[in-house]
């Protein structure tokens, strides 16, 4: 049966290998055989800031960063001490400041200071081992006596296509690469301790190579055959290092108290304690990210659809001074009424993934309005309000036209509101940050008064904003 190869980080011209990227949360159990290619650069994304030289992620980025590598460090141990092979293509050295979750502030008023505690975290921040890894390069090496066993082939294949990007020190590890000159480690296995599975550190390879694709982006017969010479060397170093002798497992006798060793109790005590500990922080973190999921709900009226859309519509009017939320009597159903003291509406939501808000939703809100009017008391119709998230998947400031022109037009004539999702957020951003009621008031009334496009009022400029600093909080770069 043909191994299943699945490849983290890199990508090869062959239908035998799954690929996913460092920020995916799959799981690696599922693969006989696992690439990794640890490349942190997908996390964060241009404008970057910077701190004493090295890029610094905001509070999202350093959360994700920290998800990922914390992620991957879990995955890739437990597939080792399960029996498989996971072998490591030690690419460019990266570090990144990222955001610690502890802040502190001083100063009120406009003097206010918020200092955010920032750690360094690399891109090997994933691998578990706690070797110390050196950023520097070269390409001449050589195999250790230990790599002979079981690269022998695959060196003399790739071994001259092969960089070493970084250096190894510290323990844990056999080397099984090395510089020809000073015989430093550059390439390094790792063996489980209960299993035939093994960490292999290699140096990298270019994966990248312009010629493995043509020009209008497929694979080149020159990729491809890469692909199978490579796929081939790492499925025959697979099988070298599972034909190794494992170490016989622990019989369950010989853990009784006549067998027990000197400070093995107290190990054993510590161990529990530690385990105590994690219990309690998984649950704490589990609440945590609850709250930060919900804290962060406002944000889909920037790219979501659908139901979630209609959420995050009600969690903006709610900030806006609406009594909001869906209605639905098994007979009726409406997307959100909303209201307060200057009056009702009711509104219709709809997102598209590339074109603007079309007239069709404008009907379907026409009939909501007047079903509602036979359901209640009020006197006259509600104001109807269509909330367009148009070409969702942009960002805002790449977005065309939101609404049609016929959809336009036809709101303007039936006294319809046109609200953008995007302005929407905006001034709800605001509204979640400082209690203006002044303003709160003038953004209902523009969606009341007005018809076509809503243009809501000038957001005010904080009169306290923070003045954020950063500092480096103690910790080493080679750990999570």
């Amino acid at each position: 049966m043909p191994k299943s190869i699945l490849a983290v980080g890199l990508q090869l011209a062959s239908d035998a290998v799954k690929t996913c990227e460092f920020s995916s949360r799959s799981s690696l159990l599922d693969a006989d055989i696992v690439l990794f290619r640890p490349n942190i650069g997908e996390m964060y994304l241009p404008p970057l800031k910077w701190f004493q030289g090295k890029v610094s992620l905001d509070e999202s980025e350093s959360f994700q960063l920290r998800e990922a590598v914390a992620h991957w460090r879990r995955e890739i141990m437990e597939l080792v001490e399960s029996g498989k092979n996971v072998f490591v293509f030690l690419t460019d050295f990266e570090e990144v400041y990222a955001a610690t979750g502890s802040k502190e502030y001083s100063g009120t008023g406009r003097n206010r200071q918020t200092t955010t505690h920032v750690s360094p975290i690399t891109n090997v921040s994933c691998l578990p081992i706690s070797a110390k890894f050196i950023d520097t390069r070269g390409s001449i090496m050589i195999l250790s006596q230990h790599g002979v066993e079981f690269l022998k082939e695959y060196w003399r294949e790739f071994g001259s296509k092969s960089e070493y990007k970084m250096l190894l020190e510290g323990e844990g590890f056999v080397p099984c690469i090395v510089t020809k000159s000073g015989q430093k480690p550059v390439g390094a296995i790792v063996r489980a301790k209960k299993s035939t599975g093994a960490l292999v550190l290699l140096p990298d390879v270019d994966f990248e190579d312009q010629r493995f694709v043509t020009k209008t982006g497929n694979w080149s017969v020159e990729g491809t055959r890469f692909a199978e010479r490579f796929i081939s060397q790492v499925v025959a170093m697979d099988a070298t290092l599972l034909s190794s002798e494992a170490a016989t497992p622990a019989p369950q006798w010989v853990t009784e108290q006549a067998y027990r060793l000197h400070g093995e109790a107290e190990l054993l005590d510590e161990l529990n304690r530690i385990s105590s500990r994690m219990e309690a922080l998984s649950q704490k973190r589990s609440d945590v990210e609850s709250r930060y999921q919900e804290a962060g709900r406002l944000r889909g009226l920037l790219y979501e659809t659908g139901k979630r859309l209609e959420q995050s519509i009600i969690d903006a009017l709610t900030l806006l001074g609406f009594a909001a939320a869906r209605y639905s009597d098994g007979a009726s159903e409406f997307d959100v009424v909303f209201e307060s003291e200057e009056g009702r509406l009711i509104g219709e939501a709809e997102g598209k993934d590339s074109k603007p808000i079309a007239i069709e939703k404008l009907r379907q809100l026409a009939m909501n309005l007047h079903e509602d009017a036979t359901k209640t008391d009020a006197q006259g119709l509600a104001k109807g309000v269509l909330f367009g998230n148009a070409h969702r998947l942009l960002p805002p400031a790449q977005r065309q036209e939101f609404f049609t022109e016929k959809c336009r037009n036809m709101a303007v004539s039936t006294s319809v509101a046109l609200v953008r999702t995007t302005s929407l957020f905006n001034v709800a951003q605001y509204l979640g940050d400082v209690d203006d009621p002044d303003f709160r008031r003038e953004c209902r009334l523009a969606m009341l008064e007005q018809s076509g496009e809503v243009v809501f009022p000038s957001i005010p400029q904080k009169p306290d904003r923070d003045q954020e600093s950063i500092v480096l909080s103690t910790g080493s770069s080679n750990s999570e």
